[in-house]
């Protein structure tokens, strides 16, 4: 069941997400709040010719995920995470983690993740949940 905090917070994370343009292509936002506060922000970015086609090991090539800025900027655990994106068009796409993310996540001990899934729904995945459904991913 989402309640109607999560709606809040996660409108909040889209309309974030809305004003982020990540070079043309899409914007995917991650906060991370631990009761009424905002701990961390992340932003998707992708490589330029001057960074090498790289800005972090573990995405060679494709970038950096929200996910992954939102966790370098600040201590998550505890935290509930909520995940939205858009196209550069304004239409909102499917912001479940990848299996790397959802890795990275589980292992900063957050509380839970919210996002919109592939049938446009908002979904809740709890920690109890995370192990399985990275086993699902991979």
């Amino acid at each position: 069941m989402i309640y109607q905090k999560h709606k809040q917070w996660f409108y909040n994370c889209q309309k974030l997400a809305q004003k982020h343009d990540s070079m043309g292509r899409y914007g995917l936002v991650a906060i991370a709040v631990k009761g009424s506060r905002i701990l961390s922000i992340g932003y998707n970015s992708y490589p330029s010719k001057k960074s090498g086609g790289s800005l972090h090991k573990l995405y060679t090539g494709f970038g950096v995920h929200a996910e992954l800025d939102l966790l370098s900027s600040n201590e998550c655990a505890n935290s509930v995470v909520y995940i939205a994106g858009y196209t550069n068009k304004g239409t909102e796409i499917c912001s479940k983690p990848c299996g790397r993310c959802s890795t990275l996540l589980l292992n900063s001990q957050v509380k839970s993740i919210v996002f919109l899934n592939t049938q446009g729904i908002l979904e809740i995945l709890p920690r109890e949940n995370l192990d399985i459904t990275i086993r699902d991913w991979r």
